[in-house]
């Protein structure tokens, strides 16, 4: 995954990103952030580690304007701490 163990991201805004795969966002404590204005695909892996943003305790905003359904299911958000 391209951002897993990036233990100082805090934000991410991509453009470009059109699909979000796998573990993407893993492991990334400080992650508070993500904006992906063209995103228009989520992926979840198979729960766990695998999952986009598997232990992202400081995750509170996503923006995702495109997204036109989004399935809640476990196995693609996990880990995040209200």
């Amino acid at each position: 995954a391209v951002f897993n163990g990036c233990i100082n991201l805090e934000k991410v805004e991509l453009a470009a990103l059109t699909t979000l795969g796998p573990g993407t966002f893993g492991n990334c404590p400080k992650l508070s952030t993500v904006i992906l204005p063209n995103l228009e695909k989520i992926t979840g892996g198979f729960g766990g580690e695998n999952s986009c943003f598997y232990n992202c305790p400081s995750l509170k905003e996503i923006y995702l304007p495109k997204v036109k359904s989004f399935k809640f299911r476990k196995y693609v958000i996990s880990e995040i701490r209200a």
